[in-house]
């Protein structure tokens, strides 16, 4: 999960990278175009931030495992930058009433906390962004001493750090939040699948044949059981792992050679099962999974073969009278001589 995890936010600099970069050079166009002054602040804000933005982009396009360099200086840098035009915005350009697109640039401010909290531990992003925010609020105190501020300035700098503060610890608890989420999905992973093959376990097959059987006209779909043949021979003669890795070798046989929307599971013990939905002729698909198990030679024991029992959908099935069917379907293919496709 932590390694998704990476991968997401790699994700999400490589989008909000370049689209910071693009607003940075209409911010340039706008200046030439307008003939407006650059003060050094600006300068220093958009080609500083601008070369980063590209050289980060870079950086990550070419080496995926340049994401912790590219989090940490961007999380150094971008504070900085943010206190020199704050301080520019508060010392000078408030004062002088030539106020240019300092308002769109603070506007981008949250963005450096959402940035802190993704990348750094919780607590350690909390003090970190505090203290950012922190220092700035403490320059605008020592801006107010020194320069009297209009009533509409001053509300809409006491909103813009309040609404900051407020932002911040937001940030705090959405993702404690956000972890309590994550352990839910990671504890109903674990509850629905097998923990030895990695497939859905009984319990989340039972969920889609339920799903299946409510769809009003989604009962178009038939069952495919599956068991090993001589499973407990094999157990009894190489020993149980050898037993668990024949499991685990009809299972990854299985997931790769299963039509995309067809559903796969382990029953329980030797025993698995597909939801077979779509155009698919089911008798003709449990024959091809048949082969391919037949043709697989298995580490250590080269030969294993597999029963298939099918079961379609009439009307009038419940989910247990279909699973009998197929279950019965099962016990036919065993009875005459296993290693074959039965249907009922």
């Amino acid at each position: 999960m932590l390694r998704e995890f990476q991968q997401l936010k790699r994700r999400i600099y490589l989008v909000v990278f370049p689209l910071f970069s693009l607003s940075l050079l209409i911010n340039q166009f706008h200046y030439k175009h307008n003939d407006s002054p650059l003060h050094f602040e600006d300068k220093l804000k958009d080609y500083l931030m601008l070369s980063w933005f590209i050289i980060g982009s870079v950086l990550l396009m070419i080496k995926k495992s340049s994401l912790r360099t590219v989090e940490l200086i961007t999380l150094g840098l971008v504070p900085i930058i943010l206190f020199i035009y704050l301080r520019h915005i508060l010392f000078v350009e408030i004062p002088r009433e030539d106020v240019l697109d300092s308002g769109t640039f603070l506007f981008w401010a949250p963005f450096l906390f959402i940035a802190i909290f993704i990348s750094i531990p919780k607590k350690k992003a909390l003090i970190y962004a505090l203290s950012i925010q922190t220092v700035n609020l403490l320059m605008i105190f020592f801006a107010y001493w020194k320069f009297d501020y209009s009533d509409d300035t001053t509300r809409i700098l006491f909103n813009f750090f309040i609404s900051q503060y407020v932002f911040i610890f937001a940030m705090f608890y959405f993702q404690e939040l956000f972890k309590v989420f994550l352990k839910n999905q990671e504890l109903e992973s674990i509850a629905s699948t097998d923990y030895l093959t990695g497939l859905p376990n009984r319990r989340k097959i039972d969920q889609i044949l339920n799903k299946q059987f409510n769809k009003p006209n989604g009962k178009g779909f038939s069952i495919v059981l599956l068991d090993i043949d001589h499973f407990k021979s094999i157990n009894d003669k190489y020993g149980h792992d050898i037993g668990d890795s024949v499991l685990k070798e009809i299972s990854s046989l299985l997931r790769a050679n299963k039509k995309e929307h067809h559903f796969l599971g382990r029953w329980g013990g030797e025993e698995f099962i597909m939801i077979v939905t779509g155009e698919t002729k089911v008798e003709e698909e449990a024959e091809r999974m048949r082969s391919i198990i037949e043709a697989h030679l298995f580490l250590d024991i080269q030969t294993v073969t597999a029963s298939f029992g099918v079961a379609t959908y009439e009307q009038g099935d419940d989910k247990r009278s279909l699973l009998v069917r197929a279950d019965s379907a099962l016990y036919l293919s065993k009875e005459n001589g296993r290693n074959q496709v039965s249907a009922l």
